[in-house]
C-alpha cells in the first residue's frame, strides 16, 4: 500500500490492519493510531492521537521518542484521555476524503507499548479498554 507523498491517495479495498498510522490533515496535523483487537470481527475501533509531552499532560503512561518511531520529532505522549471510538468503515471513509495520510507502520515494539499503556492508562474508560487487543 502506498504511503504518504505518492500519487496514489484514494483506495478502494482498504484495509486497516494493526501498527498503522495516520497523521492528520487538519491543525495540529497529530499523528493518529487505530487500535482493536484482530481477533474479533467488528467495524469498531479506538483512535488515540501523539501529542507533545507537557507539565500539564495528564497522559503520561506511555511516553515515546524519536528512536520508537521516525514520525517523531521531540518526546511525545499517547493521548489515551483524548482518544475516541468509531468505526474503521468511517475512518476509511476520512482518509479517502484526504482528512488523513498514512505514514509508515509503527515499529512492533512501539505498537505493543502502546496497546500495553492503554490497559494500563487510567485515562482510558473500561468501556474503551474493551477494545484493545490482549498482548
Amino acid at each position: 500500500m502506498p504511503l504518504a507523498g505518492t500519487s496514489e491517495l484514494k483506495f478502494r479495498n482498504m484495509e486497516i490492519t494493526s501498527g498503522m498510522a495516520f497523521r492528520c490533515m487538519e491543525p495540529p496535523r497529530h499523528i493518529h493510531v487505530p487500535l482493536f483487537d484482530p481477533k474479533v470481527d467488528s467495524d469498531e475501533m479506538l483512535l488515540v492521537n501523539f501529542t507533545s509531552l507537557r507539565e500539564s499532560c495528564v497522559d503520561d503512561v506511555c511516553i515515546l521518542q524519536p528512536v520508537d518511531y521516525r514520525e517523531l520529532t521531540h518526546a511525545t505522549t499517547v493521548a489515551y484521555s483524548r482518544s475516541l471510538v468509531g468505526k474503521k468503515s468511517a475512518f476509511i471513509r476520512a482518509f479517502q476524503a484526504g482528512h488523513f495520510i498514512q505514514l509508515e507502520n509503527l515499529p512492533d515494539t512501539t505498537w505493543q507499548r502502546i496497546v500495553e499503556g492503554g490497559h494500563r492508562s487510567e485515562e482510558l474508560p473500561r468501556a474503551k479498554k474493551r477494545l484493545l487487543p490482549l498482548l
